[in-house]
């Protein structure tokens, strides 16, 4: 709640920025303990994310941790296991692929420690050896906004597409469908995957332009910013429209097999529709959960 991290694409804009933050702790009247300022950092560990000019990564020490975590015996030990795994969900894109197996044993059924599950548990391992690296949000490069549906879950990623033509994500989203949306037509869930990333990654899209990914064609016609709100769509799609009509946006179709990512977090999400939020949320939360007053105390002295 108290920490300030001051970065710049160089060392003389780092020095503006710091000059810049200073002379607000001067007007204001604040004041920092200099034993616990770190300055010129090439990198810094914060939230349990290790940030340099490379971009995000997890640190050594929570990788560490899922690897030499012990087969789980029970449902308990595979909560403990899976809760690790939540803070590198934006890390792994098929994450909620591999570990399929293991979540299937949080349903009520009785503990069945299968060769899938076996395997599924090296497999999550396995993938952590690799050196996943988020890149930095930059307000300049372009932006895509990739989405996929399928019958059970949609999946979301934000990726900046560099001069040379090379993509890199920024951050992964994925969530199960409720009983309703697993009614809903394909072209509805398609919609929704893409309304799901805007409200997701809405502070990233918001007020500058991006471009949609889908692998739905249909979409590409209904959703153009360009073009009027087909009369014959279903009202909720013409509700949508509405909502994505305050964007500044362009769609464009992709065949499935070049929407690899989002199509992988679709296939296989996980059964919380909370996964990849960042973890100062869930920070909050805990603090939310643990006042000593509720909402309906406040209103009632109000």
């Amino acid at each position: 709640m108290d920490d300030l991290l001051v970065g710049g694409t160089n060392d003389d804009e780092h020095l503006k920025n710091l000059e810049a933050v200073f002379k607000q702790f001067l007007k204001f009247g604040l004041r920092v303990k200099l034993a616990k300022c770190v300055f010129m950092a090439p990198s810094v560990i914060y939230f349990g994310l290790h940030f340099s000019e490379k971009g995000l990564q997890p640190t050594d020490e929570k990788v560490q941790a899922i690897k030499e975590a012990p087969t789980p015996r029970n449902v308990t030990e595979l909560r403990s296991f899976l809760g690790m795994l939540a803070a590198l969900t934006n890390f792994i894109p098929k994450l909620s692929t591999l570990a399929h197996p293991l979540y299937q044993l949080l349903g009520n059924k009785p503990w069945n420690w299968t060769p899938a599950c076996k395997q599924a548990f090296r497999d999550v391992k396995h993938a952590l050896t690799s050196e996943s690296v988020l890149a930095h949000y930059s307000p300049t490069l372009p932006m895509e906004l990739s989405v996929d549906a399928s019958p059970y879950g949609v999946g979301a990623v934000i990726m900046h597409v560099y001069p040379n033509g090379l993509r890199r994500p920024i951050a992964f989203a994925l969530r199960t469908l409720n009983e309703h949306e697993k009614r809903y037509g394909q072209i509805d869930k398609e919609a929704l995957a893409i309304m799901f990333g805007l409200k997701r990654f809405h502070l990233y899209l918001y007020g500058r332009h991006f471009t949609i990914l889908t692998d739905h064609k249909p979409l590409e016609r209904i959703f153009g910013p360009k073009t009027a709100i087909p009369s014959l769509a279903a009202m909720r799609l013409q509700r949508w429209a509405i909502i994505l009509s305050a964007f500044d946006y362009s769609i464009r179709f992709v065949p499935s097999k070049h929407n690899a990512v989002a199509d992988a977090l679709s296939r296989l999400p996980l059964p919380s529709t909370l996964s990849g939020e960042n973890a100062i949320f869930k920070v909050e939360e805990r603090l939310v959960d643990s006042l000593p007053i509720t909402h309906k105390e406040i209103s009632h002295a109000t």
